[in-house]
């Protein structure tokens, strides 16, 4: 034994004195095995000099940074406890212990990471390279290839590739088979991969059949040990899934057995929890209960964490929320403790949290813990990591759960663009992502956008789980809700029957899923007035919910109000009152009463009072809804572009239309009835004009909004050019070209809508009082719309008539009065007919005043009734009378309403809030007029009497008196600035910023075309250059379209006159307005507009325009300008026909210009 101690005691000097760190091992196996020497030698002071050493080399270590083993610490402990030096002992053993907890924590943090990376592009390359390695050296079916086929099986599934996956697991399962009696391991572990990856796509028949097969041959070599355990759960779980009930609570119990006999308290309180949770999806909540809490006293963390969160979900089930809460806060704590408050798995606890909250509608709250889960995961797995993608979707279904979808839509595009590059398209995940973007758009009204997005979700859902997947039905009920929104029954009754049988066989007849299904289609057969079916399936549904989720769940209150929608169409109003009742309870205390579904619950309670011949009662819930879908529009129209914005508020121009019925129809001399009919048009009519008005100069100083201005200007002009100059050949390109442009226009006004700080103010309603006080002393607004009566008792499919026109007038006391003019189709005719005879100076006046009293009748002679002695009128007109002049309406007298009215014209009444809030601005006038449309020296089409043109063989006359007119205008206007002939170009007219007059004299146009991508396509003017490509400024066709006027800064310019031909033409919108370039210069910021309605005489008006600028300039107000240069063509012997003098109309600020 000497021998022994030199030879170690020399090996210990050499390697102590070798330079490098590389020999520490080495040199502490020396020292503690010298030390046993010693000790068994009684040499116990050379020894204790020698632990002495070994712990001054661990210390120094630690110090330093460099953290020896903890099991260097412990073999240290044991040789001072041989020595009796028991105060070293425990001390020794402490720092093991805080090295132990140290590397655990490390551990958990790095596996957690570990187990949340997202596989890339790389990592997929390199697993497919080892296979095709291994296959090229060992064969195809060599049992050394199981371990990369599963790895590479494990990629494809975990990135979506479902059916390569399911290839190479089941390669795995042969060659395994094939080696089955040397290695029962291997067949396990491929019957466990591909019975697992079966069970994760929801194909629990097949992994029933695996798993029964690896629970045999782990009984046959492996009895009662782990492995048996493992299947026995495994199994059991896939019967659950079935609802196979029985069977699985007999595997539970069996699974139970094994543990205690084995007597693993983790795998105990894991047998105790699967048990329970059957019980729970089994509806026997006691004993599950009494389970989860026996599984709680188990002194393991993992278990007690796992134990907590669920029995907090069975008390979130039973809707026992303080207990839940108090729980979930528990294993937060427990976990934070254990793991520390930033460890990724505590974003799952956070997540569980604000699912609770959102249950029991503490929105607040549950939004709070959603930000934090996906901070955390943010921080620790990237911003395009799946996990982020989660709490992405799970925050947006909260915003659109609560009713705001503005919200909401942000959130479900970014998730899904991760879900789309981490995932890839074929995942379930992404598909779930297409499926919640495309329910969106449907409560958006953006039918065009949300079928694509279901077509897409419902094909990856069948190719990733199947045909008749859960998944795969509920997306198939939702593109049939669509179905429905849209009159497209029986395709919507065939996807919601399939959905329905999906469900029934997944879940079994009683399942809240199955519910969702009867109740969708029981308002379905409503519509289709399948009567009988519609209560029966709606009956069914409401049972169901009520015995499974309790009686005051929100989906209950659905069911409920379906029901109730059916009762009332049956006019079986007893008892579809209760039920409206109640449900609208259960919304007002779940939702609140700013969400869509509470105010549908009481515009629909209030049709019923309707219905039942109780008004003032219907009146006062109707006036609640009303209000409560103001708040909601208000939110949601915060986002979103032009188009979409009027998709939205066209999803509810039915309640427009019955509170305009309830009013004229059973309230017509009540003053709250009318304030309301009258409210709500002031809310809802141009509203998205005003939305966008004066964008640029609400975001002028964010440098964000600037270069997204500056690159919606430029995709403007790409649209338009390429529409306007759009080819003979290739049209389809040319067309996919445009829509790609159209989707930027799309996304940039969306960004822009979110960026401007001002809309939440735009979008604050407006009040009839604050109208009233805006209005000017002896005048009158008078508000038109067009609106479908409603027929409370009549049949859904006629509840709705034929459109009617009305008029409700706003007068200085404050009094509204609304009046019904008739039909919208004999008034649209009346229109026509006279719009046709004015733009013609060949109708004999004979006609066109008769043409002109026709129309008067029905439109104004009412309306003058009203009106007393006020002559004085803000008309904002509605569909087709935007497209007459009402100054050219004869009364019966005979006499034009020009010589007894003074008109001014809005978008709506509330323009006159806007514009008591501009400013002016005092720049130079800018004057453009006589632009050369073709090259220098190119023959000039000859000028005829109008300024009209043939757009589509870009024909183009010279205008000469275009340019009398500017020098005659320009001298009137101090400092005004000229463009004429070939300066008179698109670009130079696009650099102008804001002017205090802009005077265009030039051809307009008005060229509808079905295909037309955006209707401010369809009207412009044309510049120098037209007719003759490039030559109006890099990039510009010479043709300003009336979208690109909209990207002109003309914030502050108190006048844009259009001297042009049918510059106030142009689409005709639903509760908007025309879509032309009057529309385009409001929204570039202008104040007023002069605008003509029809191709207009070039002498004429050019003596019009002069006539005008001079009572301008002499400090008449704008509107008492326009039509005394009107009175005085009336009265001259040239130009007293209407064609001259009423194709002008002035719009906006009516009062004089600022000097």
């Amino acid at each position: 034994m000497e021998e022994t101690v030199s030879l170690y005691s020399r090996a210990l000097e050499i390697y102590e004195q070798a330079p490098g760190s590389d020999h520490e091992g080495v040199i502490e196996f020396l020292i503690y095995e010298l030390t046993y020497l010693y000790v068994s030698l009684e040499r116990d002071e050379e020894a204790e000099t020698l632990l002495e050493q070994a712990k001054a080399r661990l210390l120094n270590a630690l110090s330093n940074g460099n953290a020896p083993e903890s099991d260097s610490f412990y073999r240290l402990a044991d040789l001072y406890e041989l020595l009796g030096r028991y105060d070293e002992v425990a001390a020794l053993r402490q720092r093991a212990e805080n090295i132990d907890e140290q590397n655990y924590q490390e551990y958990r943090q790095i596996d957690a990471l570990e187990r949340e990376r997202p596989v890339d592009v790389e990592e997929i390359a390199i697993a497919e390279q080892e296979l095709a390695t291994l296959e090229q050296q060992l064969g195809s079916d060599h049992v050394d290839l199981v371990d990369s086929l599963s790895d590479l099986a494990g990629i494809y599934q975990e990135t979506g590739r479902y059916g390569e996956a399911e290839i190479l697991y089941q390669r795995t399962l042969e060659i395994s088979e094939q080696a089955y009696g040397d290695d029962p391991d291997n067949i396990l572990d491929s019957l466990d991969g591909l019975a697992s990856f079966y069970a994760s796509l929801g194909r629990y028949r097949e992994a029933v059949s695996l798993y029964l097969r690896a629970l045999e041959i782990a009984e046959q070599f492996y009895s009662d040990n782990l492995t048996t355990f493992s299947y026995l759960s495994n199994l059991a779980r896939q019967y659950q899934s079935l609802r196979r009930y029985e069977e699985a609570e007999t595997l539970y119990l069996r699974a139970l057995e094994n543990a205690e006999q084995r007597s693993r308290d983790d795998d105990i309180a894991y047998s105790l929890n699967n048990l329970a949770g059957l019980y729970q999806a089994m509806g026997r909540y006691e004993e599950a209960e009494t389970l989860y809490r026996r599984s709680l006293e188990f002194d393991d963390t993992n278990s007690t964490i796992y134990s907590l969160n669920n029995l907090a979900w069975l008390y979130q089930t039973m809707r026992r929320y303080d207990e839940a809460e108090t729980l979930y806060w528990r294993a937060l704590e427990i976990l934070e403790q254990e793991l520390g408050a930033e460890h990724i798995d505590v974003a799952y606890s956070f997540h569980d949290l604000a699912q609770l909250y959102q249950s029991a509608g503490r929105y607040d709250e549950a939004e709070s813990r959603y930000r934090q889960a996906l901070a955390l995961r943010e921080q620790k797995l990237g911003s395009d990591h799946p996990r982020v993608a989660d709490s992405l979707n799970a925050l947006a279904w909260l915003h659109q759960s609560r009713g705001r979808y503005d919200k909401a839509e942000p959130l479900y595009r970014q998730a899904l663009e991760i879900r789309e590059q981490a995932l890839g398209p074929g995942h379930r995940d992404t598909a779930a992502s297409l499926d919640n973007l495309a329910e969106l758009y449907r409560f958006l009204g953006r039918d065009v956008e949300a079928e694509p997005l279901y077509r897409r979700a419902i094909e990856s859902f069948e190719q990733a789980l199947g045909p008749d997947h859960p998944e795969t039905g509920a997306s198939l009920n939702n593109l049939a809700l669509l179905y429905q929104s849209t009159e497209r029954y029986d395709e919507a009754d065939t996807l919601l029957l399939r959905a329905l049988a999906i469900s029934e066989r997944a879940y079994g007849p009683e399942h809240p899923e199955v519910a969702t299904n009867l109740n969708n289609l029981a308002d379905l057969y409503r519509l289709m007035e399948r009567f009988d079916e519609a209560i029966s399936l709606a009956e069914r549904s409401l049972e169901v919910r009520e015995q499974q989720l309790g009686p005051d769940h929100p989906d209950v209150a659905s069911s409920l109000y379906a029901l109730a929608g059916v009762y009332r169409s049956l006019d079986r109003y007893a008892e579809a009152e209760p039920l409206y009742r109640r449900s609208l309870a259960i919304r007002e205390q779940t939702f609140g009463l700013d969400h869509p579904a509470t105010a549908d619950n009481l515009i629909n309670l209030a049709g019923l009072y309707h219905a039942q011949g109780q008004p003032q009662t219907a009146l006062d819930n109707l006036r609640r809804g009303m209000a409560n879908q103001e708040v909601v529009f208000s939110r949601n129209l915060l986002g979103g572009s032009d188009a979409q914005k009027r998709a939205y508020l066209n999803t509810q121009t039915w309640t427009v239309d019955t509170t305009v019925t309830l009013h004229l129809n059973s309230l017509p001399t009540d003053a709250d009835a009318a304030h309301l009919a009258f409210t709500t048009l002031l809310q809802r009519k141009s509203r998205v004009l005003d939305l966008f008005t004066n964008l640029q100069a609400q975001l002028t100083d964010d440098p964000e909004a600037a270069a997204l201005l500056d690159e919606l200007n430029a995709v403007n002009t790409q649209l338009a050019n390429l529409t306007v100059n759009s080819p003979s050949e290739d049209f389809e390109n040319h067309q996919t070209q445009a829509k790609s442009l159209q989707n930027q226009i799309t996304s940039l006004e969306d960004q822009l809508s979110r960026l401007s700080a001002d809309f939440a103010n735009v979008t604050a309603s407006p009040s009839v009082a604050e109208i009233q006080a805006a209005l000017p002393p002896a005048t009158t607004l008078v508000e038109f719309t067009r609106y479908r009566p409603v027929n409370p008792t009549g049949p859904i499919q006629q509840r709705y008539g034929d459109d009617h026109y009305a008029a409700y007038i706003l007068q200085p006391n404050g009094t509204v009065q609304g009046i019904d003019l008739g039909p919208a189709a004999t008034i649209d005719a009346a229109v026509q007919m006279l719009s046709q005879s004015l733009a013609s100076y060949n109708t004999p006046l004979g006609q066109l005043k008769a043409e002109a009293q026709d129309l008067e009748q029905l439109v104004m002679a009412p309306v003058r009734e009203l009106l007393g002695d006020t002559t004085t009128v803000f008309l904002s007109p509605a569909g087709a009378l935007n497209l007459i002049p009402f100054e050219a309406l004869v009364d019966e007298s005979g006499d034009y309403l020009v010589e007894s009215y003074q008109f001014r014209y809005l978008t709506s009444g509330r323009d006159l809030l806007r514009l008591d809030n501009i400013t002016a601005s005092n720049n130079p006038a800018v004057l453009v007029g006589n632009p050369i449309y073709s090259r220098p020296g190119e023959l000039v089409v000859q000028a005829d009497t109008t300024r009209a043109i043939d757009f589509d063989k870009r024909i183009f006359p010279a205008l000469p008196n275009t340019q009398a007119e500017v020098d005659l205008i320009a001298p009137k206007l101090p400092g005004a600035e000229v463009y004429t002939q070939t300066n008179a170009t698109e670009a130079l007219l696009k650099q102008q910023s804001q002017p205090s007059i802009l005077h265009i004299a030039t051809h307009g146009f008005f060229e509808p075309t079905a295909e037309t991508l955006n209707p401010l396509l369809q009207s412009g003017l044309i510049l120098a250059g037209a007719a003759a490509e490039g030559q109006s400024g890099p990039d510009q066709d010479g043709i300003l379209t009336a979208l690109e006027v909209t990207g002109m800064n003309l914030s502050g310019t108190q006048l844009v006159v259009l001297s042009a031909c049918e510059t106030g033409l142009g689409e005709l919108a639903a509760g908007e307005g025309v879509y032309g370039l009057r529309r385009a210069f409001v929204l570039a910021g202008s104040h007023s507009q002069v605008i003509s309605l029809w191709k207009v005489d070039d002498t004429a008006t050019q003596k019009l325009m002069v006539d005008y600028y001079d009572r301008l300039i002499s400090d008449t107000p704008r509107d008492a300008s326009l039509r005394e240069a009107q009175l005085a063509f009336l009265n001259s012997e040239d130009y007293s026909h209407p064609y001259y003098w009423a194709a002008f109309i002035g719009s906006g600020d009516w009062r004089p210009l600022q000097q």
